[in-house]
């Protein structure tokens, strides 16, 4: 089956560089998300693909997947308090993946987690010009204005590329859009805080 992705995939910067259980059918949650407290934070660990990413987000943020995948990259989960709805139009022949909302609304947040696996050079690190560590891999974690997620009215992206040990990285990518997004942000980085990754 030919797979066809339309949505803009931020690995160029890495190289050369979420429930709508309504919307889905039951199939938005990822088996594996539970609630961790009853405070404030849920816990996710794993989920479809793959089994080697854990970390805490927000319980207002809920998490969501479809099968959403190039030749470069699979989707790992959506994390957002929107509806979303499946980004995908399958058809007999062909994929076609976009975004799962067509616009964030004001204070509205989408977060995405993807395995990027893309060819570079031998030799070359995963992650280029890394300025940060997260669960003790390299990473480089950039805010933009407003970024790749621009298409959907965000104020800013945030995005993370994250050294996986066995090879390839995860890429987070988190697009919020004012009025406050101070506390967004704050809620994005304590997630980051929390990622642990085995594999």
């Amino acid at each position: 089956m030919m797979v066809m992705v339309r949505r803009p995939i931020v690995i160029a910067a890495s190289i050369v560089a979420l429930l709508a259980t309504a919307c889905s059918g039951g199939r938005g949650a990822p088996p594996r998300t539970k609630a961790t407290t009853a405070a404030a934070v849920a816990h996710f660990n794993g989920g479809p693909v793959p089994a080697g990413l854990s970390f805490d987000y927000p319980t207002a943020w809920r998490a969501a997947w479809w099968d959403d995948h190039s030749s470069f990259s699979n989707l790992v989960t959506y994390l957002s308090p929107l509806p979303l709805h499946d980004p995908c139009a399958r058809f007999p022949t062909m994929v076609t993946c976009g975004d799962p909302i067509a616009s964030l609304p004001p204070g509205g947040v989408l977060v995405s987690w993807s395995t990027i696996g893309f060819p570079h050079f031998p030799g070359t690190p995963e992650v280029p010009n890394p300025n940060t560590t997260v669960s003790g891999q390299p990473a480089r974690v950039v805010t933009d204005y407003p970024g790749d997620c621009g298409r959907l009215l965000a104020t800013e992206t945030i995005t993370a590329n994250i050294a996986i040990p066995e090879g390839n990285h995860y890429e987070m990518t988190a697009c919020l859009r004012d009025p406050g997004i101070a506390a967004d942000e704050a809620l994005v980085r304590q997630m980051l805080a929390t990622v642990r990754i085995t594999s």
